[in-house]
């Protein structure tokens, strides 16, 4: 997947498996919330951005305020008025904590 060992261990991923990569495994748009599952653990931080499009250099905005926990196992984030944008893209963040 071309990550470096460092990068496999702050996202827990597996480094000799290529289909174990950190990412977004689904975006569901649901009560008027965009909904990102992904992959979380308790013991890392996680930060979600977001641009809208038309995409603009630098747009990216932080969509998640604070850095947040995951649940060990699929973890959920919401983004409240993620249903009212036209179109929208989403990055996440992981990262350990200090």
């Amino acid at each position: 997947d071309g990550q470096n060992n460092l990068a496999e261990w702050i996202g827990r991923t597996d480094p000799p498996n290529p289909a174990s990569f950190f990412r977004v495994d689904a975006v569901q748009y649901t009560n008027d919330a965009a909904a990102l599952t992904f992959q979380g653990w308790s013991n890392r931080f996680y930060r979600v951005y977001r641009q809208d499009v038309p995409l603009t250099n630098g747009g990216w905005s932080p969509a998640s305020g604070e850095a947040f926990t995951g649940s060990d196992g699929p973890t959920v984030w919401l983004d409240p008025d993620g249903a009212s944008a036209t179109s929208r893209f989403y990055r996440l963040e992981v990262s350990i904590p200090p």
